[in-house]
């Protein structure tokens, strides 16, 4: 699964409504990783036709699925099937548009006795997923820190020297 994730082209990560929020998150901690990840919107058909048109079996996709589901979800994953893409599933139940036939599925409890569809738990799992692929990476994500703490220092020491010429 996470050896997926590192060896894929591109991450594109499918969500809907306020799961939205999340499938960025997602993307953010990848890309911090130097995993090129996107965030795709399913409400938007448009570009989840582009997107969909240029999968690759190389490409790895990621669908957060939570209540109130949305239905399309079960067509990319089929769609993803279809090209050979592997597809990993986040979302509360089997019972699941997202939970599909071939599809490594993780499941984040969302119900909570006082709040409906809490996403604590999702969260959570991004964080881990996140860690783990960091730790997989070893050396690399050292040379990652380095990377971004040298841009750092450089944006930090050249403030303001270019301003007054």
């Amino acid at each position: 699964m996470r050896g997926g994730v590192l060896a894929a082209d591109e991450v594109l990560v499918f969500a809907h409504d306020g799961t939205k929020i999340f499938a960025d998150y997602l993307c953010y901690r990848l890309n911090f990783l130097r995993v090129k990840a996107s965030s795709i919107k399913l409400g938007d058909s448009d570009t989840m036709q582009s997107v969909l048109a240029r999968l690759k079996k190389t490409d790895y996709v990621i669908l957060l699925s939570f209540p109130p589901y949305h239905l399309p979800v079960f067509n990319v994953a089929s769609f993803c099937r279809r090209r050979g893409t592997p597809i990993l599933a986040i979302t509360d139940s089997l019972e699941s548009p997202a939970a599909a036939e071939d599809v490594e599925v993780f499941l984040c409890k969302t119900a909570a006795r006082y709040f409906y569809n809490s996403q604590v738990a999702t969260a959570a799992f991004i964080n881990i997923f996140t860690s783990c692929i960091a730790v997989e990476m070893g050396a690399r994500f050292d040379e990652i820190l380095l990377e971004e703490q040298d841009v750092s220092d450089f944006m930090s020491a050249g403030q303001g020297t270019q301003a007054g010429k």
